[in-house]
């Protein structure tokens, strides 16, 4: 049940995508390149600016590009399925 609703959600997120930015298929490669900068972005260099610890500011890197890689990836295997 939960699955149903996280698939209702994403197939919403695609929609909205699709109609605004005329979003297409991207290569995983890319979604992996926008992964591991965004954990440098938030979780490396994040450091230098907010002054909090290495723990965190690393565990913060790895939270939001886990979660914006799998919402990439979610909306790839979206697309994927409705091309067939």
């Amino acid at each position: 049940m939960l699955l149903k609703g996280l698939m209702f959600a994403l197939s919403q997120f695609e929609n909205r995508l699709k109609r605004h930015f005329k979003i297409q298929e991207l290569p995983n490669a890319t979604i992996i390149i926008w992964m591991v900068s965004a954990f440098l972005v938030f979780g490396v260099f994040d450091k230098f600016f907010d002054g909090e610890s290495l723990m965190y500011n690393l565990l913060q890197g790895v939270f939001i590009s886990l979660v914006t890689g799998g919402a990439l990836f979610g909306v790839n295997i979206l697309i994927r399925r409705r091309k067939r």
